[in-house]
């Protein structure tokens, strides 16, 4: 986490780092207290490595971490930063269109 959180990480190393992390287990209390905090976070590529490994564990996570990341990509929406997003493959038009029907207050 420490690696995230001085906001020096590359993509090489969070690439690296991100490799190992998927090949292991990961409790799940942990992997949901990391998805907190990096959602938490500004958006950064390595940022966005990390919370895509955690996710792609496929872990039934509390609620306070789904809408942790919930939260994360609607204010990306409402800055309307979306579109940058499509290269790293996390949400798509797909996805924004999807949120926008969970929560009929964003801008569409």
């Amino acid at each position: 986490m420490l690696l995230v959180e001085c906001g020096t990480c590359s993509l090489r190393e969070a690439t690296i780092v991100a490799s190992v992390l998927s090949k292991n287990s990961v409790p799940l209390l942990h992997s949901a207290a990391a998805i907190i905090k990096i959602a938490e976070m500004d958006y950064s590529g390595a940022n966005s490595i990390f919370l895509r490994t955690l996710l792609d564990k496929k872990y039934a996570l509390p609620y306070q971490a789904v809408d942790a990341v919930v939260y994360h990509f609607i204010q990306y929406v409402n800055r309307g930063v979306f579109s940058m997003f499509s290269r790293t493959g996390v949400p798509t038009t797909h996805t924004h269109t999807r949120l926008t029907a969970l929560c009929p207050g964003l801008p569409r």
